[in-house]
């Protein structure tokens, strides 16, 4: 049996990745040939919330850990054959470190979920020197962007040239959760990190642009998420009497609000692929208006939804002429139909998870000479 070993980070606001796979690998650790343990790092708050949440303690062996060297106590206390990394965390640098240094059996897999590395973009230098160790030590790299996978070959070949690419021809979300209700509401919805990247203050100035026609037409505009914005954009609303159409609400579980809602936003600057929350808006049935950056277009297609530029004037005309179209029950309850059934045929995790048991099986059984 393989021993496959992954480290999460859990704190108070857990992203997209850490949601993707703590639902995979419950799914997979059904599958015999595998022993799956999970190495949690977080205060136990966190981690007991993030265990209840998903479930994960039936099927996993489970560690909780305080911290970074409690983490490396344990890795030097279990059998791995292979350690699967899901992010690039900066606090981990010495365990990548130590990695780096020393002689080890197992080999490493790196999933890279951030658009933002593969592009270059680095939030400080300390990252940047990480992720140049990370890359300079993994055997494998899992690319959640197809489209960049032949950048990551020639920007790394130099430091790494040994490193095997991968890429899932989809991703998934809870399908069962995120469905469309029987009829959908006047709602408009932003749900993500409240951050620049994501661009909820061009979002909110749109909806602003053409709040005379969204009132004639009844529609209401929630946004959804929390993050180093939210403080401005409360005050624009209020600066700009806007309470009857615009709330804010927080982090909080959209599946009722997407399940209602009849118009999604994913405006964010250089990739809305593979969003989260804009997979469970596809498949809560919502029409889709998205910047049309990077590999957007493989999951935003033109029977519900629209790809814009990012800028004012092509957002409101977007939200204009989509609404024009949804405001008919009957256009909406069409597209939304194929909205849920291009979800079902894309967004299913077990696609995924084979994805993941094939690489870890081409992992485990390729470079017979280890590091």
């Amino acid at each position: 049996m393989t021993n496959i070993v992954i480290i999460l980070k859990i704190g108070e606001n857990y992203g997209g990745a850490e949601r993707r796979f703590a639902r995979l690998f419950k799914l997979v650790s059904l599958e015999l040939k595998y022993r799956l343990t999970l190495i949690i790092q977080g205060d136990d708050l966190h981690i007991n919330k993030f265990l209840v949440e998903y479930s994960l303690d039936e099927n996993l062996i489970i560690f909780r850990s305080k911290n970074v060297i409690s983490t490396k106590k344990i890795m030097n206390e279990i059998d791995i054959d292979i350690l699967h990394l899901v992010a690039v965390n900066t606090s981990f640098f010495p365990l990548y470190l130590k990695l780096k240094l020393s002689k080890r059996k197992f080999k490493i897999v790196l999933s890279l979920n951030s658009y933002e590395l593969c592009t270059g973009i680095y939030k400080n230098l300390l990252q940047k020197i990480t992720f140049y160790l990370l890359i300079s030590l993994v055997n494998s790299i899992d690319c959640l962007y197809p489209s960049y996978v032949n950048i990551l070959k020639q920007r790394f070949h130099r430091i790494n040239p040994k490193i095997k690419y991968f890429y899932p021809n989809n991703s998934f979300t809870d399908l069962e959760k995120y469905k469309p209700n029987i009829s959908k509401d006047k709602l408009i919805v932003f749900a993500s990190r409240l951050i620049e990247q994501k661009n909820p203050l061009i979002a909110l100035d749109s909806i602003i642009s053409c709040k005379s026609f969204l009132r004639d037409r009844g529609y209401r505009f929630i946004i959804a998420g929390d993050g180093l914005l939210k403080k401005k954009l409360e005050s624009i609303v209020s600066n700009e009497f806007v309470f009857d159409i615009v709330q804010i609400v927080g982090n909080i579980d959209t599946s009722n609000i997407v399940a209602s809602s009849r118009l999604f936003l994913s405006l964010q600057t250089i990739e809305n692929y593979p969003s989260q929350s804009l997979l469970e808006a596809i498949s809560s049935g919502n029409f889709i208006i998205a910047t049309n950056v990077g590999d957007t277009k493989r999951i935003v297609k033109d029977e519900f939804g629209l790809l814009v530029d990012l800028n004012k004037e092509s957002i409101v005309k977007a939200v204009i002429n989509a609404i024009e179209l949804i405001d008919n029950d009957l256009e909406m309850d069409d597209i939304s139909k194929k909205s849920r059934d291009f979800a079902l045929l894309n967004f299913d995790i077990k696609d995924y998870a084979n994805h993941i048991t094939t690489l870890w099986q081409k992992v485990d059984i390729s470079n017979e000479s280890r590091d």
